[in-house]
């Protein structure tokens, strides 16, 4: 599809390109500009049968409401090209947060959002992570440092304040990535 614009459409497409509000390539020329449809990262994964994880999902305005029938694994029609891209098996999306959806965690983390409960059904299941245990722990972090002293001290430290965290006695935890 080719759409020819005008100099100010240009700067305007270009300026939610840059803001990562549009999906879109524009090639300039000496004569015109042209608009053309690229795919995001939610239809690339689509097409290639992909995992699409979406980070701190929470943190999300509601305009995410628009993976509905995406997060079901339906088609999905692409006006702009007149296509129906089918998820390829194996397709699956998944979301990560800090909270559960519910804002029961805005107080500890800048930003989370209260989500849609229609939204949030369909995943078809949560899975809540507790911290590893402490040799688990220990394992990851020996992996990215030699200082097994630091790492023991740090993951105990951890350990300390997620106990008193679990208690109500302090007001944050700590993690050691």
């Amino acid at each position: 599809m080719k759409i020819v614009l005008t100099e100010a459409e240009l700067n305007k497409l270009q300026e939610l390109k840059l803001k990562g509000e549009i999906n879109y390539t524009v090639t300039s020329t000496s004569t015109d500009s042209v608009l053309t449809w690229q795919d995001g990262p939610v239809i690339t994964a689509m097409r290639l049968g992909a995992v699409l994880l979406l980070d701190e999902i929470d943190q999300a305005r509601t305009s995410i409401m628009c993976l509905n029938t995406i997060a079901q694994g339906k088609p999905y029609y692409i006006k702009k090209t007149n296509e129906l891209v089918v998820p390829k098996k194996g397709f699956n999306l998944i979301g990560t947060a800090n909270s559960k959806g519910d804002g029961s965690a805005m107080d500890k983390f800048a930003g989370t959002q209260n989500m849609n409960e229609a939204f949030l059904d369909r995943f078809y299941f949560n899975v809540e992570q507790e911290y590893p245990s402490k040799q688990v722990e220990t394992l990851i972090l020996n992996t990215h440092s030699s200082d097994y002293e630091f790492v023991d001290t740090l993951v105990k430290i951890a350990g300390q304040l997620r106990e008193g965290y679990k208690k109500g006695d302090i007001d944050f935890r700590l993690t050691t990535r």
